[in-house]
C-alpha cells in the first residue's frame, strides 16, 4: 500500500526506513552465517576513561570518536576470541528521555553463538558502562533503520566480510566536487610579509 501512495524513489521517512531495513537485511544475508546473530545495546555512563590514565573522569557528553574506537575494539576481541571475522551494523543514539548516549549493534560470525553473552557484557562493564547482548530478531533491522530515518543526522557504520562504509556526518560534510589544487603561494597567509 504505501508504494501505491509514494514515487519510487521517494525521500520521505517511512519509505527511507522501508529501504533502509531491507539493505541492513541483505548485508545481513552476506555474512558468514546468512543471517545477524545478535543485537547489542551498549549505553555510555557519564564516566569515560582516559585512554593514557587508569583514573576515569566524568564528561558532559562522550566524544563519538571514543564510542568508535570501543566498537572497533569489541570486534577485535571477539574476533581474537573466537578466530574468526565480525561482521557488524552499529548505529549511535541518543535517548529520547535524558540524551545519554548508547549504540546499537547487529553482529555476525562462526561460532560467535558459542561465545557466551554474559562475557562481552564483563568486557564492556568497565569500559562504557550498561551493555546487552541478545539474539538477533527481524525487528532489530527495523528499529535501526527507523531510528536512522528519524534522525538523518546519526552516525552509523558497517563491515560485512570486504565490504566496509563509515558514512560521514551532515556536520563534517562531504566533498561532493574536488577542486583544483592551488599553490601555497595563491592564500595570503603564506605571503612573505605575513610572517613575523
Amino acid at each position: 500500500m504505501l508504494s501505491k501512495l509514494h514515487p519510487a524513489y521517494c525521500p520521505c521517512r517511512r519509505c527511507f526506513a522501508r529501504v533502509l531495513t531491507s539493505f541492513i537485511q541483505r548485508l545481513g544475508e552476506r555474512t558468514e552465517t546468512g543471517v545477524w546473530q545478535c543485537f547489542a545495546t551498549i549505553t555510555y555512563s557519564r564516566i569515560e576513561p582516559e585512554a593514557h590514565s587508569s583514573h576515569p573522569t566524568v564528561r558532559a557528553r562522550l566524544s563519538p570518536t571514543y564510542a568508535k574506537r570501543l566498537v572497533d575494539n569489541l570486534v577485535k576481541h571477539i574476533g581474537k576470541s573466537i578466530g574468526r571475522r565480525i561482521d557488524f551494523f552499529v548505529a549511535d543514539q541518543f535517548g529520547s528521555v535524558n540524551a545519554r548516549f548508547h549504540q546499537h549493534l547487529l553482529l555476525a560470525a562462526l561460532d560467535l553463538d558459542r561465545y557466551p553473552r554474559q562475557d562481552l557484557e564483563a568486557w564492556l562493564r568497565p569500559r562504557a558502562g550498561w551493555s546487552r547482548f541478545l539474539p538477533y530478531r527481524p525487528g532489530a533491522a527495523r528499529y535501526l533503520a527507523n531510528y536512522i530515518a528519524r534522525h538523518r543526522e546519526s552516525n552509523w557504520d558497517f563491515r560485512v566480510g570486504g565490504l566496509a562504509a563509515s558514512l560521514p556526518s551532515p556536520k563534517t560534510g562531504t566533498e561532493i566536487l574536488r577542486t583544483v589544487d592551488l599553490p601555497r603561494s595563491v592564500f595570503h597567509n603564506t605571503l612573505p610579509r605575513r610572517h613575523r
